[in-house]
């Protein structure tokens, strides 16, 4: 928030079945930048083969921050820009 108006907003919407809620929007995955310039990027399913593991990374490259920490729940505000050692080399 910058005096009281969200900059950053997210929405993720998941359904169980296609017939399941059809006026929800649909497609795949994708960024959207209102601003100057103006930003669209849609990333279609097949950019990630294993959303499984992917989903379980977030968790796995946390605990470095989290060993020192006292017991208790931490949230992604709580902790530094969590990523994984590839995402900052060269393939």
């Amino acid at each position: 928030m910058v005096d009281d108006v969200p900059i950053v907003s997210q929405e993720t919407v998941w359904r169980i079945h296609e017939q399941a809620a059809p006026e929800w929007p649909e497609g795949d995955w994708s960024v959207r930048i209102l601003g100057e310039p103006k930003i669209f990027v849609d990333l279609k399913h097949g950019w990630n083969r294993n959303v499984l593991a992917s989903t379980a990374a977030h968790a796995i490259n946390a605990v470095p921050y989290l060993i020192d920490r006292a017991p208790g729940v931490a949230t992604f505000l709580d902790l530094p820009i969590v990523a994984g050692r590839a995402a900052l080399t060269h393939r």
